[in-house]
């Protein structure tokens, strides 16, 4: 997992509203998309090759993401190849081998893969310009169609694959 990637720009603070976002994903993305909870190992490239940098948001701490950078390459390899072994939860998108990480870090959770592999032909390549994570995108609509829920509201939703938006509309019944 050499070429990882990680969800940034929105904080993933539930499970709950992740389960729901790859359903939302599983609609969008005419795949089957499961999160896989309690799932304690997933599949990956198995090997961290170190060719790309150490990403930041993987850590709790300053200290040790630079205790981790500082190591001598085939320290690092052999850490970030134990480290990046293990998950607490997983995500898998049917029709695709590797899986994505989930695991807590502080009060949240992050989320990683390789983009080196076919998740990118689902997910984007994160090279490319203009890219957007859709992960971003479905949490987002999974939040927001969880909360109209909670408030009794009713809620459709509809996607649009050009401009890569989700368009929620909540019925509050005023």
């Amino acid at each position: 997992m050499s070429h990882l990637i990680t969800v940034t720009g929105i904080v993933i603070d539930s499970l709950d509203t992740l389960e729901r976002s790859c359903r939302v994903l599983s609609e969008t993305l005419g795949i089957k998309v499961e999160f896989r909870r309690g799932q304690t190992s997933y599949q990956w490239v198995n090997y961290w090759v170190d060719d790309s940098p150490v990403p930041r948001n993987l850590f709790e701490s300053e200290a040790e993401y630079n205790r981790v950078v500082a190591m001598t390459r085939q320290d690092r390899q052999a850490y970030m190849n134990n480290f990046l072994g293990k998950c607490e939860h997983a995500i898998h998108l049917a029709g695709h081998e590797c899986e994505i990480r989930v695991v807590r870090v502080g009060d949240h959770y992050e989320l990683a893969w390789d983009w080196a592999t076919s998740l990118s032909d689902v997910l984007g390549y994160p090279t490319e310009a203009g890219y957007v994570n859709p992960i971003v995108g479905a949490y987002a609509a999974a939040n927001n169609q969880l909360w109209a829920e909670q408030q009794g509201y009713q809620w459709s939703m509809a996607y649009d694959k050009q401009n890569q938006k989700y368009e929620l509309e909540i019925a509050c019944g005023w």
